[in-house]
């Protein structure tokens, strides 16, 4: 997984949860194993500020069938001064992250815990030996505190050779 930001604070960072929820942070992680990434991994003041930070997945293979793409997410921007304006962006690129395509959007609204989110990659862009996945946690407004966590990242695929059954979904 590769890191880049033009964020002032709150780059993606992998660990166990230390901030406890006191700010809108995760308290534990989403799925159980004791670690997920999450933005600036930092009890107290530990938030998204100015910019966006970006979590990239390795590449990985579709091949000959379609990919479901499943993950936990935390995402809360509801505090402070400007709440509900931000958004977390899930973006897909099939090309190695040359170019990247919007995906699904959660916000400008939020909940605070953990849910589970999946997408068909099929439904987005046509799959290619070359997808990348890539999360995008923004504090664009003046006063919001943003918060994000992914966890439990999965891929699924589905395919079907000549022997599948004509009503087979």
């Amino acid at each position: 997984w590769i890191v880049s930001s033009d964020a002032v604070e709150g780059c993606w960072q992998r660990g166990v949860p230390i901030g406890l929820g006191q700010r809108g942070d995760p308290p534990v992680d989403g799925d159980g194993s004791g670690a997920c990434y999450l933005t600036k991994n930092h009890a107290g003041n530990s938030d998204v500020d100015s910019g966006t930070t970006r979590l990239t997945s390795p590449i990985i293979d579709s091949g000959p069938g379609d990919l479901e793409i499943r993950y936990t997410l935390w995402y809360t921007n509801c505090r402070e001064g400007a709440p509900n304006k931000d958004l977390f962006v899930t973006h897909v690129s099939i090309d190695g992250g040359v170019n990247w395509v919007p995906a699904e959007t959660v916000g400008p609204a939020s909940a605070t815990g953990w849910v589970e989110r999946r997408f068909r990659l099929g439904q987005v862009v046509t799959p290619t030996g070359q997808v990348r996945v890539q999360f995008r946690a923004s504090d664009l407004h003046e006063g919001s505190i943003v918060e994000a966590g992914v966890d439990g990242f999965a891929v699924w695929s589905f395919s079907c050779d000549a022997d599948c059954p004509g009503g087979a979904n």
